[in-house]
């Protein structure tokens, strides 16, 4: 489940998972890491696309 948070003064939405959602993300960060050849400095990349990804599928 995601949880929307909106600031008022910076006018930002952030973002909360639940933990299992973070593990979703985290398994397909790594398996994307994996596939890449295990690039060293792609943790940032892994996990936004690995977010996009499962968002897309509607799993977290």
């Amino acid at each position: 489940m995601v949880k929307k948070i909106f600031r008022k003064k910076d006018r930002e939405t952030v973002t909360k998972y639940s933990p299992q959602d973070i593990a979703k993300i985290n398994a397909r960060a790594y398996y994307i890491w994996l596939n890449k050849g295990k690039p060293a400095n792609s943790a940032v990349c892994d996990w936004i696309l690995a977010e996009k990804e499962l968002k897309k599928e509607g799993t977290i």
